[in-house]
């Protein structure tokens, strides 16, 4: 299994071993996770050599071990596709036959996959020049791998997204709707201004602009 930070775990008969050194012609050393136990093993091409696994404590329970396995197998998960749901992830997991997982586990692990994402994530910008950086940084693009940033004007301090299909759409729309809400909009800006059009009776939005006034030079 994997530890919390990534690192492989080994266990026997319900003891955790994690690996502390090599020593010489690669023999490698690994050591009970629980730093006042003395139990270790030596391994040489996957094979103990030698071992003094008398512990000072109890072994973990078969039900802990499964969560901790499936939980930090599911944090890496999370990280490495951050656009999956958590609930989506853990559904997959679940179908391998994990039987033994209750609810409230189901709940820890993904409350887990939640903080391993928190974990890299860029911090939130706290000004408006933090926020144009920090996009340009970004590079922001669509599932289809197009550039989805279209303006990122530091001087007017207006942010527009969209892309080129979006637009050549709305040049060869008949109908142009707007809309502009300040309820919904990031507290650094004042507005979030969209611009609709329609296609097979549904309306569609092509452009979110992110403006720092409701004044009529800024529109």
């Amino acid at each position: 299994m994997f530890s919390e930070k990534g690192k492989h775990i080994n266990v026997i008969d319900g003891f955790k071993f994690s690996f502390h050194k090599y020593l010489k012609n690669d023999i490698e050393r690994w050591r009970c996770v629980k730093r006042t136990c003395k139990s270790f093993y030596k391994c040489e091409n996957e094979i103990i050599i030698e071992k003094n696994i008398k512990h000072n404590h109890e072994p973990d329970e078969a039900s802990i071990l499964t969560r901790q396995t499936v939980s930090n197998l599911l944090k890496r998960k999370a990280q490495e596709y951050p656009c999956d749901r958590p609930s989506k992830l853990l559904h997959n997991e679940l179908q391998n036959d994990i039987e033994t997982l209750t609810h409230n586990d189901c709940t820890l692990i993904k409350k887990n996959m939640h903080y391993a994402r928190r974990s890299i994530q860029p911090s939130i910008p706290k000004s408006l020049s933090d926020i144009h950086k920090t996009l340009n940084d970004l590079k922001i693009k669509t599932n289809r791998e197009e550039v989805f940033l279209l303006i990122n004007d530091s001087v007017n301090n207006i942010i527009i997204f969209s892309t080129t299909e979006n637009l050549n759409f709305l040049c060869k729309s008949n109908t142009i709707f707007v809309d502009g809400t300040f309820k919904n909009c990031c507290k650094i800006f004042t507005q979030m201004f969209t611009i609709h059009t329609t296609h097979n009776n549904h309306f569609i939005p092509i452009i979110f602009c992110l403006l720092p006034s409701k004044s009529k030079e800024c529109f």
